[in-house]
């Protein structure tokens, strides 16, 4: 037993793991923002404390930080990025094909009908196969701290005539 404890110990990853690494969020950075009102995909242009400046396909967007809810910095082209769509395309349907075929065999073992399970299974595989093709991730997305709001405001004099600062932390 404490042969298997050792074992798996050292077989564990050393070091930080993936989801502890902080991306970078510093302009021209690739950046995906959800507000309430919608998402925004673009590079970061400029961000301070109240403010981001994103500049999307449609022109650059100023988001409030106060508004966001979700922010994600890109960690770089998947596999199937648009200039290999078509490729993962082929290879979605040709792995779907594939196994259609494996499950025809399966299926129509010992079957007079053997072809008409090709028939029903090969199709179905190679539509599956297209469709996992299409939708398998073109970008990696990492999740990222959205700035901490600091304001500094005059808080309300006392009798004396003294003033106070008020510190507040927008999270």
């Amino acid at each position: 037993m404490k042969w298997i404890c050792f074992a798996i110990a050292f077989a564990l990853p050393i070091g930080p793991s993936e989801a502890q690494d902080t991306p970078p969020l510093v302009p021209g950075a690739r950046v995906r923002v959800i507000t309430p009102d919608g998402r925004v995909v673009g590079t970061l242009e400029s961000i301070d404390s109240a403010s981001l400046q994103v500049r999307a396909h449609s022109g650059t967007v100023n988001l409030a930080t106060r508004r966001i809810t979700h922010m994600d910095v890109s960690a770089g082209p998947g596999i199937c990025s648009p200039g290999h769509r078509g490729t993962c395309i082929l290879v979605g349907s040709l792995v779907g094909a594939g196994l259609g075929v494996a499950l025809g065999a399966i299926w129509g073992k010992g079957s007079e009908d053997a072809g008409m399970a090709y028939l029903m299974t090969v199709p179905a595989g190679v539509l599956v196969g297209t469709i996992v093709g299409v939708f398998v991730g073109p970008e990696h997305w990492r999740h990222a701290a959205v700035p901490v709001r600091v304001t500094v405001t005059p808080a309300a004099s006392d009798a004396r005539g003294s003033w106070r600062l008020a510190l507040r932390l927008d999270l």
